[in-house]
């Protein structure tokens, strides 16, 4: 997966549309694992966990994601409003 991170990214997210959230999170966590400061990757796994009814892993990707950064106004905003929900 480290050859190819935008590859699997996009892969984890067309496993979120497919609503096979154990897979986009088996893909996030691995990605991670290379890349730990990715504020996007951080956002996915919070997602895919939001699928899970994970609600507390989510809230700790988000704000992970909100830490490390890189992430459009658009997105910040999607996140502030999911962990204001939970």
């Amino acid at each position: 997966m480290s050859e190819y991170p935008s590859y699997y990214s996009l892969k984890a997210s067309l496993y979120e549309i497919l609503n096979n959230y154990n897979a986009a999170t088996a893909i996030y966590l691995r990605l991670l694992k290379d890349d730990s400061e990715n504020g996007s990757l951080w956002l996915g796994l919070g997602a895919a966990y939001q699928g899970e009814n994970k609600e507390n892993e989510a809230s700790n990707a988000f704000t992970k994601a909100l830490t490390y950064g890189g992430l459009t106004e658009n997105q910040q905003a999607y996140i502030h409003s999911q962990l204001k929900s939970s």
